[in-house]
């Protein structure tokens, strides 16, 4: 049985660990906010996936967290790798498909996205506060 995905365009990205894991998850992962109504559906339409809304974090809109227990695949629109890290309010193009859990999470959650590639479209790049370069 072949596994439907659908491709999102113009994603907002936030909390990207594309090429590393997640500390507290221990997964690859990255938060996909402020989903417009038209990727809203396509979700929707692949299966029963949480979308989320947070009243302390009305800047992340409607999101929905993709988790992958290998690197997800990341490049440009030219279709090299993307080496640089990727930071808050980048944006991309993703191949998505939903996957059901092995069991219910906390949340009661029974379905988790995961992504098949991420196009950056618009990369802006991690850079950590209160770094200057003659420290390097």
């Amino acid at each position: 049985m072949a596994i439907e995905t659908v491709k999102l365009v113009d994603v907002e990205l936030q909390w990207a660990c594309l090429s590393h894991t997640n500390d507290l998850s221990g997964k690859y992962q990255v938060d996909l906010v402020n989903l417009s109504e038209e990727n809203q559906n396509k979700l929707l339409g692949l299966g029963p996936l949480r979308l989320r809304t947070r009243a302390d974090k009305p800047e992340k809109g409607t999101f929905v967290t993709a988790k992958s227990m290998h690197p997800i695949l990341t490049v440009d629109s030219k279709g090299a790798p993307v080496t640089a890290k990727v930071s808050n309010g980048s944006r991309g193009n993703i191949v998505c498909s939903v996957f059901p859990f092995k069991r219910k999470s906390p949340d009661g959650s029974t379905h988790g996205l995961s992504i098949a590639k991420l196009v950056v479209t618009e990369l802006k790049e991690f850079e950590p506060a209160g770094v200057d370069d003659g420290e390097l």
